[in-house]
C-alpha cells in the first residue's frame, strides 16, 4: 500500500519542472587556457532566470513633420547566477582570470576582438532527468563576481558566489523533446 502510493507520487512528479533541477555550463573562451576550470565549468544552480530582451524604438521622420515609431535595437540585460563553487576556487579563479583580460581589453592594453567572449549553456531538467529546455546564451562574459558566500549545507561546507554578466548580442531557446 505504501509503495503504491510512492510510486504514485513518483510517476506524477517524473514530468513536474522545478526550479531547483536546471544545470549551468560556461563555455569559457579558448585564449584564457583554463583546461581545469573548463571540466569544471557545469554546475548545479542555485538561482537563475533566462533573461529577457527588449527591442528598443526609434522615431523617424516622415512627410509633414510626423514621426514614425520603428523597431530599434536589440537589448539584452545584463544575466546573473547562484553558483555552488568547487572546493579548491578553480572556477572562481578562471573567472576572475577572465574578468582581468576583458578590463585589459577595455582599458587598452590589448586590440579589442571578439577573444573575450564565452558563453553559457542552461538546461532545465524535469523530475525524471531529461532536459525539458535550453537555452544557449552567446558572447558573453563576466561583468560582477560578487563576494564568496561559505556555508554549511547539512553535514558539509559550501561556498557560493553570484555572479553577473554581459550578454552581448544572441539569446536562443531550444525545445526538447
Amino acid at each position: 500500500m505504501v509503495q503504491a502510493f510512492i510510486d504514485k507520487m513518483v510517476a506524477e512528479a517524473g514530468e513536474t519542472l522545478r526550479g531547483n533541477r536546471f544545470k549551468m555550463k560556461i563555455l569559457f573562451p579558448a585564449i584564457l587556457a583554463v583546461p581545469d576550470a573548463i571540466s569544471r565549468s557545469e554546475f548545479n544552480c542555485l538561482a537563475t532566470e533566462a533573461p529577457g530582451a527588449t527591442i528598443g524604438t526609434l522615431e523617424k521622420p516622415i512627410y509633414g513633420g510626423h514621426k514614425l515609431k520603428v523597431p530599434g535595437n536589440k537589448v539584452i540585460p545584463d544575466w546573473s547566477c547562484q553558483l555552488r563553487l568547487d572546493g579548491d576556487l578553480v572556477t572562481y579563479r578562471a573567472i576572475i582570470k577572465w574578468i582581468e583580460y576583458a578590463d585589459s581589453i577595455a582599458t587598452g592594453l590589448r586590440a579589442p576582438d571578439i577573444s573575450v567572449f564565452g558563453g553559457a549553456e542552461i538546461k532545465l531538467y524535469s523530475g525524471s532527468d531529461e532536459v525539458k529546455q535550453t537555452w544557449l546564451l552567446k558572447y558573453i562574459f563576466p561583468t560582477d563576481p560578487g563576494p564568496l558566500s561559505f556555508s554549511k549545507e547539512d553535514a558539509d561546507a559550501e561556498i557560493t558566489q553570484d555572479i553577473s554578466w554581459t550578454i552581448n548580442d544572441i539569446l536562443t531557446n531550444t525545445e526538447q523533446g
